[in-house]
């Protein structure tokens, strides 16, 4: 099952870079990064193509230096991505998501690995599940701040995603302490 995933990501990963080529889209990935309170951050990559922004990915939630005891006046770090018909299934998505990435480290260095990031609600027709979340159980502690949410997945496993790096399942949260 496994090999089949692996060999599934390959060819879509070849396809991706022959549409790519074959398009030769000249594209600028804008952040805006926007800290509206103690407990609110706005972390959003824009991809702009010809000055009209066609897409973005956004992080909003809580700064990642929060203590837990301050969590319970804060926002769970949402995700959410749209992407415009012209530019859909082109590799956008992963482009923005590696983006966002590199520009967390660069802003939040002190990010731990297992900091978890939600989607509210799952209408994506797979696309969540595709990328490594994992739909969220409540019976462990640390998925108090993601209460309500559908699908969760950890920075960890998000960057793993955006570097094309096989994601390893793990059940192990026992050192989690955002």
């Amino acid at each position: 099952m496994e090999q089949q995933q692996m060999e599934q990501q390959q060819m879509e990963q070849q396809q991706l870079e022959k549409r790519t080529q074959e398009y030769s889209i000249k594209y600028d990935i804008v952040f805006s990064y926007e800290e509206k309170s103690k407990y609110f951050i706005n972390r959003i990559a824009k991809l702009v193509i010809n000055g009209v922004c066609w897409g973005r990915f956004s992080i909003c939630g809580y700064p990642f230096y929060c203590d837990y005891d301050e969590l319970y006046n804060a926002t769970p770090n949402l995700m959410s991505l749209e992407i415009e018909d012209p530019y859909k299934n082109m590799g956008f998505d992963k482009i923005l998501i590696e983006e966002m990435v590199k520009k967390i480290k660069i802003m939040e260095p002190d990010i731990k690995d297992n900091q978890m990031f939600y989607v509210d609600v799952d209408i994506s027709n797979g696309y969540w599940s595709y990328i490594g979340m994992h739909n969220l159980s409540f019976e462990l502690p640390q998925f108090d701040q993601g209460y309500g949410c559908d699908k969760y997945i950890t920075f960890r496993e998000l960057k793993q995603y955006a570097q094309h790096i096989e994601v390893q399942e793990t059940d192990d949260y026992s050192d989690y302490d955002n």
